[in-house]
């Protein structure tokens, strides 16, 4: 695959067949690649948020309803799971991890559980150059 430039998406990328299941977190990159899902896989994708309940109830409301808007705008299924409070902290502790080690565990948990159960054939994550 090539691009003219940074930050453009090749005309030629090809995406998965099947469901897709994507893995929403409303940050720039989920966001880019539910956009780029709307655009190539319509009809057989679906955004995926898991609340992690890490933070203040408003605020994550907030973020649910931004990812839920954005989600509509680009013309895909929304759903949210919601892991219960203190599960990531628990996790955390049992585990002797960090915090943010148990979340992805728990994130990645919900998201092939979320999938085994509603039939999709794939999970997309999508992740910047920085990511760590």
């Amino acid at each position: 695959m090539k691009a003219s430039c940074i930050g453009l998406i090749p005309e030629d990328i090809i995406l998965p067949e099947g469901r897709l299941l994507i893995a929403f977190s409303g940050g720039d990159d989920s966001l880019a690649l539910l956009s780029l899902a709307s655009r190539l896989a319509r009809g057989r994708c679906e955004a995926l948020y898991v609340n992690h309940a890490l933070r203040g109830d408003a605020e994550l409301g907030a973020e649910e309803e931004r990812n839920r808007s954005n989600a509509a705008l680009l013309g895909i299924p929304f759903s949210i799971i919601r892991l219960g409070k203190g599960a990531v902290e628990k996790l955390a502790e049992r585990k002797s991890i960090g915090t943010e080690a148990a979340a992805r565990e728990l994130r990645y948990e919900a998201l092939e559980r979320y999938r085994a159960e509603h039939g999709f054939d794939w999970i997309l994550t999508a992740h910047h150059r920085d990511d760590q």
